[in-house]
């Protein structure tokens, strides 16, 4: 599912990939998004719903914040940035976290459906 949401160029996080020797070729590519249909009605509103929007924030939160949120995600998971791939992986696993809190602040929690199909998927 694509909501024309894309963290390009990890400008922040070029420091990064430096420190590890890697050169970014943007290959590896990661889509961190919710997997229940109703999720973009919750992100765009309705006729008859506002909208509360919990992906474009989370990711624009990231993508302000790269080397930083890298680095936590890095940390508390305990992923080692050696690699494009664990870099990018830490990239949108953070910003699978921060869709979580986001949704979880604004109480759109459905039981907790929509919150618990947020994940993570490499797609190349």
């Amino acid at each position: 599912m694509s909501w024309g949401i894309a963290m390009m160029g990890f400008d922040a996080a070029m420091g990064l990939i430096e420190d590890v020797g890697v050169d970014y070729s943007g290959e590896t590519v990661y889509i961190a998004a919710p997997t229940v249909e109703y999720a973009i009605y919750q992100e765009l509103g309705t006729s008859k719903m506002e909208a509360r929007p919990f992906v474009r924030p989370a990711a624009e939160y990231v993508q302000a914040n790269t080397e930083s949120e890298i680095r936590r995600i890095s940390t508390s998971q305990g992923i080692p940035l050696v690699s494009e791939e664990a870099i990018v992986r830490c990239a949108a696993l953070a910003v699978q976290d921060r869709m979580k809190r986001i949704a979880d602040r604004k109480d759109i929690r459905d039981t907790g459906t929509l919150i618990a199909t947020i994940e993570i998927e490499r797609v190349s």
